[in-house]
Parts: structure tokens; C-alpha cells; sequence
């Protein structure tokens, strides 16, 4: 069982990269993975199940599924208090909040998020993740900003992430946080901005 859940686990992950995030067989080997990892009382494959059906998951069911997925997400990160499921827990949240609707909750999980992180940090999200919490959250918490009227703030936020995926020199990262900056000055009528 434990060698299904690993193998299952990197299955949903190549699956996520060659079919797409809506992709039914991805959301039944994560499935299947929660499923292992709950018989097996493996916490850390349980929080790495439930990430990858996080992630497909407003793709293929809708957003409210998705935040009870990242209440999940939270809920786990915080009973084994370990800093890096905080923070992807806390950028699911804010994450499926923006979609809910619930920009001030969105924007305290994202906030929340963002203090935690340590550029030490950065080499495990990647690894474990493939992505740095930190600049997703900045580039997606840039939107809520604006959304809640404070441009100003909004574009601080979004150079931040920017120049911390920069620094960090992660293209999936760099790519995340250049896409929210563009649609951020989109907003803002900065179509010109390079």
C-alpha cells in the first residue's frame, strides 16, 4: 500500500502536467492516493493527496468544493504545525476564498501565508510543491487588493512576489508571478507597463 501511494502520487503529478487540471484520471489517482495514505495513517502523502485534489479540483467539481478541500488543507497543516503545509494551506484558502467571493478572508489566508516564509524555504516548495507559496500568494493577493479598491497596495504586493520569484530564479515560479502581474496592469490600464 505504501508503494501504491508513492507511485499513485507521482502518477497524479505527471497526469496534472500532460492532461491538465479538469482531467478526471487525475482526480481519481489522488483519490486513490487519499484513500492509501488515510489506511496507512501516512499524514504527509494524506496533505500531498489532498494538495493535488486542491489543485484540480474547482477545474472539475467548482470552487466550493475546493475550499472544503483547502479547510482540509488547513486543518491538516496546522494539527501537524509544520511551516511549508501552512503555507500552501494558507494559499488554498486564499486562493478558493477570491473564487468564493470572500476577499477580506482571501486576504487574510494569503497574508498569513506570506509571513511565514523564509527564503530558506524556497528549495523544499519547490521540490515538494513545484512552485514557491510566497509568489503565488503576492501575485493572486495583488487582485484581491485591487478587487478591495487599494491599487496602490495591489502593485507593491505584485512587484514583491515578482521580485522574489526573480530572486529565486524558478521559471514556474517567474511564469506564475509575471501572468499575475500582467493581468493585475491589465486592470490597472498599464497595458503598456514592461
Amino acid at each position: 500500500d505504501c508503494l501504491e501511494s508513492g507511485l499513485r502520487l507521482n502518477l497524479g503529478t505527471v497526469l496534472l502536467t500532460a492532461r491538465g487540471y479538469g482531467a478526471v484520471e487525475v482526480g481519481q489517482a489522488y483519490s486513490r492516493v487519499l484513500e492509501l495514505c488515510e489506511q496507512l495513517g501516512d499524514s504527509s502523502g494524506l496533505y500531498k493527496a489532498l494538495w493535488g485534489m486542491w489543485l484540480t479540483s474547482s477545474s472539475r467539481i467548482g470552487h466550493l468544493h475546493s475550499l472544503e478541500l483547502a479547510e482540509k488543507l488547513l486543518r491538516l497543516a496546522q494539527q501537524n504545525n509544520e511551516s511549508l503545509s501552512l503555507q500552501f494551506a494558507h494559499y488554498a484558502m486564499g486562493n478558493s476564498l477570491l473564487w468564493a467571493g470572500k476577499l477580506e478572508k482571501s486576504r487574510f489566508h494569503f497574508e498569513q501565508g506570506i509571513a511565514l516564509y523564509q527564503p530558506s524555504h524556497h528549495s523544499a516548495m519547490v521540490r515538494d510543491f513545484g512552485e514557491n507559496a510566497c509568489v503565488s500568494s503576492g501575485g493572486i493577493l495583488s487582485w484581491v487588493l485591487w478587487l478591495q479598491g487599494f491599487p496602490e497596495q495591489a502593485v507593491a504586493v505584485g512587484n514583491r512576489a515578482l521580485n522574489l520569484a526573480r530572486q529565486a530564479n524558478h521559471p514556474y515560479s517567474l511564469g506564475f508571478a509575471l501572468c499575475s502581474s500582467s493581468i493585475l496592469h491589465r486592470w490597472l490600464r498599464q497595458v503598456d507597463r514592461k
